[in-house]
């Protein structure tokens, strides 16, 4: 078994784990293993599709619960966006009623293009912004993230065995194309219900280049599959991982950290495979059903903006549109938070900070100067709004 250490956030509260495998039973599970799937950013306890009332149990955005496993996390994180947008919608309705001012602002890199403005050294200044008396405390940005378009080849489904990595399909990425797009199904394979039981695993080997994004976008038109996705480098380090991001589908997003050859695992929940050489390590088969993927690598698209803030200036950002992640660097150039989530229902309700989009950020300014703001992980046009 190999072991690593993973630093992951889940329902936004971030954990370390070191694990001697990344293997978990499902609900009822081995204790070791429960948390080691929670550690990786997995749910152990049944999800419910119920969209309405709060969910059950302790709210795990305000503290540290006594039984992670025993938490509906994919419930209260559309709990958490549901309320979150509601909290901005009131917050919006009592700032347009006060009549107060706010800066608008155009991206200046032309739509299409990327580059010009994807560092704090190149960001694009925000002017009249601040805290001051002469400056507006309020900014909205509107801009467009353009990442690279990466045409993708249909491609038939895995052939059987392919649930490890050295079983992995070829998919011809890095080599002859950027991308692809295929349809398989969890099941089908020898470790499916219908065969040892042990749980079924598709892999997909990819080659990249350091610095390039691979992105794997799941959906399941039909059917009771609930996937999961992993990136494992070749010695089967597990390097990021996926649940749920989108509904039940799930979608990875992670930047290669050196040349070489990466593998892609998708599985149903609630198991993965505890030794990613061997195809028969899952405990046991969980959600199966057809899948439809992408897989693709290329460059992406990050936006900069710099904002002058003075000591003891609080920031808050919130981020809507095509844009899934957000971050704040100080004047040092330093990220200080990043975040792909919206927790502002847990805001005192007098708190002027901005929210109701897909991801909030906050930071209380150190030290006087210019600040920079970060969107990215899209494609496409984005809203900003920053408040001081």
């Amino acid at each position: 078994m190999r072991r690593f250490v993973i630093a992951i956030a889940a329902a936004g509260l971030v954990a370390a784990v070191i694990a001697p495998s990344i293997g978990a039973k499902g609900p009822g599970g081995d204790a070791d293993r429960d948390r080691q799937f929670l550690g990786l950013g997995g749910q152990v306890a049944p999800k419910s599709t119920s969209m309405q009332g709060v969910p059950p149990g302790p709210n795990p955005y305000l503290a540290l619960v006594p039984d992670p496993s025993k938490i509906d996390y994919a419930a209260w994180k559309r709990y958490a966006d549901r309320q979150s947008q509601e909290r901005a919608d009131r917050l919006r309705a009592a700032r347009f009623g006060a009549g107060r001012a706010v800066i608008l602002v155009d991206e200046e890199e032309p739509a299409g293009t990327r580059g010009s403005n994807d560092s704090t050294s190149t960001a694009q200044r925000v002017s009249g912004f601040g805290s001051a008396d002469d400056r507006q405390n309020r900014a909205r940005i509107v801009g467009e993230l353009s990442p690279e378009e990466i045409p993708t080849d249909a491609r038939p489904a895995n052939t059987e065995d392919d649930g490890s990595i050295p079983l992995a399909g070829a998919t011809g990425i890095g080599t002859v194309r950027d991308g692809i797009t295929t349809s398989a199904r969890i099941g089908d394979g020898p470790h499916g219900r219908s065969g040892s039981g042990s749980g079924d695993f598709d892999f997909y080997a990819v080659d990249a280049v350091a610095g390039e994004v691979l992105v794997v976008d799941t959906a399941t038109p039909m059917g009771r599959l609930d996937t999961m996705v992993g990136l494992f480098d070749s010695a089967g380090e597990l390097l990021a991982f996926n649940d749920d991001s989108d509904g039940f589908d799930s979608r990875l997003e992670s930047s290669v950290p050196l040349d070489g050859r990466y593998y892609v695992a998708l599985t149903g929940y609630p198991v993965v495979p505890l030794d990613p050489f061997d195809s028969g390590s899952g405990e046991g088969a969980g959600s199966q059903g057809p899948y439809d993927v992408t897989i693709t690598t290329g460059e992406t698209d990050l936006d900069f903006y710099a904002l002058r803030l003075r000591k003891g200036d609080v920031l808050g950002v919130s981020i809507a549109g095509a844009a899934t992640r957000v971050a704040i660097y100080d004047r040092s150039a330093v990220e200080v938070m990043g975040s792909t989530q919206d927790a502002t229902f847990i805001y005192s309700p007098e708190s002027p900070m901005p929210g109701g989009g897909n991801a909030v950020a906050e930071h209380v300014a150190a030290q006087r100067g210019w600040h920079y703001v970060a969107v990215s992980s899209g494609d496409g046009d984005y809203d900003i709004t920053v408040e001081v």
